[in-house]
């Protein structure tokens, strides 16, 4: 079986948060944010650096 290998570098960025009708965004943030802690996907950087520009706190630990 031949196995390929893609490298890429790039920096991921949350530009939109779409909740459903009667969604609130800072609160789909604090639970993106809350399931994602101690995860150390590359996508997780996105949403915290997202979340740092809202109200929205959760806790880390």
């Amino acid at each position: 079986m031949e196995q390929r290998a893609t490298l890429t570098e790039g920096k991921p960025k949350v530009v939109a948060v779409r909740p459903l009708a009667g969604g609130d965004e800072t609160k789909m943030l604090r639970l993106a944010a809350s399931l994602e802690k101690g995860s150390d996907h590359p996508l997780v950087g996105a949403i915290l650096i997202r979340v740092q520009g809202t109200s929205a706190v959760f806790e880390v630990g």
